[in-house]
């Protein structure tokens, strides 16, 4: 017997039509572990709410589950307890590919798939999950799962509270079922090569992009291996221009990144974030003084909130960071 989570989970229900504005993101008494480590809950009773067309800075220790934030938002995964809103309705019944087509999100560690730049790119058009900050450990521990029983001519399901709702993508052919033809997976995506390159001088990328051997068709190694840093970074911004998704999910993109590097994905983000709901997270006061809320997540749920100001004043666990 399934329960009515997940009978509403598979249905396809509302979109744009459906969601209130003035209603914003709201994670409701969130409860949620890991399946990998589920003597540990990372939220025990999370309430937080995300006003539309803001910016909101999430901060606090390691592993206070900030970025489980984002994952839970993206419905990678689903809380065992609680509930998450967007615009009033809640995610299970939002169709799951028009969700995700309203988030974008740029990590500290942004995934690179094997392919040209243009595909690299084009990708941000899919609302497919770009495997950034999930439980991968899990997922390749459920792969293999999967290929074993797909020797037997069995098929796995997967899902439900705690599990994520898509299978990994193998980051060294990348993603789709013809990994080789690059042609057809371009097609697919539907993206043309005009709107790439517009994404990518919107992220500053366009430049040293021109100077690789091929252009925008250079093929990129596994994972990015001969890119810098900075130039990841801005392969992903380009990827959020393209995507012209309302919500911004940014975890601190510039932390791994040297003076010279930061500065150019700065500028980058600022252009990106106009506009847009933007949810970021990090540790730098210099970033979260700018917010028009400071949320700090500790010990399982939301320890305070309110402008730096605010915060600073109140001598709590933000003053002490």
């Amino acid at each position: 017997m399934k329960s009515k989570r997940m009978q509403a989970m598979e249905k396809p229900a509302g979109e744009e039509g459906m969601v209130v504005k003035s209603e914003g993101i709201e994670f409701d008494n969130i409860f949620f572990r890991y399946p990998t480590r589920p003597a540990q809950a990372i939220f025990k009773s999370l309430s937080l709410h995300v006003k539309f067309d803001s910016v909101t800075a999430i901060v606090g220790p390691s592993g206070s589950g900030k970025s489980t934030l984002f994952n839970l938002l993206m419905r990678q995964y689903e809380p065992e307890m609680g509930e998450i809103r967007y615009g009033g309705v809640p995610l299970y019944n939002l169709e799951l590919r028009w969700l995700r087509s309203q988030l974008s999100t740029v990590s500290q560690s942004p995934v690179i798939f094997s392919g040209t730049v243009a595909f690299n790119i084009a990708w941000g058009a899919s609302t497919e999950v770009i495997p950034g900050d999930v439980d991968m450990k899990y997922a390749k521990v459920e792969m293999e799962k999967k290929k074993k029983k797909a020797k037997k001519g069995k098929n796995e399901a997967r899902g439900g509270a705690g599990i994520p709702l898509s299978s990994p993508i193998d980051l060294e052919k990348g993603p789709g079922k013809d990994e080789d033809d690059e042609k057809k997976n371009m097609s697919l995506l539907g993206v043309p090569m005009s709107r790439i390159v517009e994404a990518a001088k919107k992220a500053n990328a366009h430049s040293f992009i021109e100077k690789m051997p091929h252009g925008y068709h250079t093929v990129i190694g596994p994972r990015g291996t001969n890119l810098s840093g900075g130039q990841k970074q801005r392969i992903a911004i380009a990827r959020a221009f393209l995507r012209e998704a309302p919500i911004l999910c940014l975890d601190e993109p510039t932390s791994a990144l040297d003076p010279e590097s930061e500065k150019a994905v700065s500028a980058s983000i600022n252009t990106l974030m106009e506009g847009k709901t933007v949810i970021m997270i990090t540790h730098r006061l210099t970033t979260s003084q700018t917010a028009d809320k400071i949320a700090v997540i500790a010990e399982g749920g939301l320890a305070e909130e309110g402008s730096h100001e605010q915060l600073m004043e109140a001598k709590g666990l933000y003053y002490t960071q």
